[in-house]
């Protein structure tokens, strides 16, 4: 009987370690400017990284965050391009109206650059700061799953086999 016992007992430890989700904590990576992401040594694109992340409730929420404030930061970010085309359009337009002998116009010209040279500085400024919160709320989301992961995790466990005086015994430390 101690037998089918003892062999039950390690049945069962070995086939829940086996059927035990084996989920792999994300990684982050730097390409130059750009982060990446990797999970069982597999690049994650954005879409991927989402789906893997709607598995932990937080991780969903802070993503969610992310992605929001990464939309805001683009609404700062391309009117800075298109401001940036008119710090070169207007000095060329300034310098056309001084070769025609239009000099009324050169100083509404350079003042027109000028405005699109700040409002470039600060656009880009505004989406910068906006897209670096973005940055911190994914490495949150991030964090949050890989910490889900390791929670679940039971502590060290040893089997341990030895004799005792009704014969051999296994127990489990915690």
């Amino acid at each position: 009987m101690k037998p089918i016992i003892l062999a039950t007992i390690l049945s069962a430890i070995i086939v829940m370690n086996l059927t035990a989700q084996n989920q792999m904590p994300i990684l982050l990576g730097k390409e130059g400017h750009k982060t990446t992401y990797y999970q069982n040594g597999k690049y994650l694109s954005r879409k991927e990284l989402a789906e893997v992340l709607k598995s932990n409730k937080e991780s969903l929420q802070e993503y969610r965050k992310s992605a929001a404030r990464n939309a805001t930061a683009g609404m700062f970010v391309i009117p800075g391009f298109i401001a940036c085309s008119g710090i070169l359009v207007f000095p060329a337009l300034a310098l056309g109206a001084q070769i025609n002998d239009n000099d009324d116009n050169v100083p509404k010209y350079l003042l027109a650059g000028s405005l699109s040279l700040l409002s470039s500085i600060c656009l880009f400024t505004v989406g910068g700061k906006i897209g670096g919160s973005a940055e911190k709320h994914l490495t949150r989301s991030i964090n949050n799953y890989n910490n889900s992961l390791n929670a679940g995790k039971p502590g060290n466990v040893t089997i341990c086999f030895g004799f005792n005086r009704q014969g051999v015994g296994v127990w489990l430390r915690f």
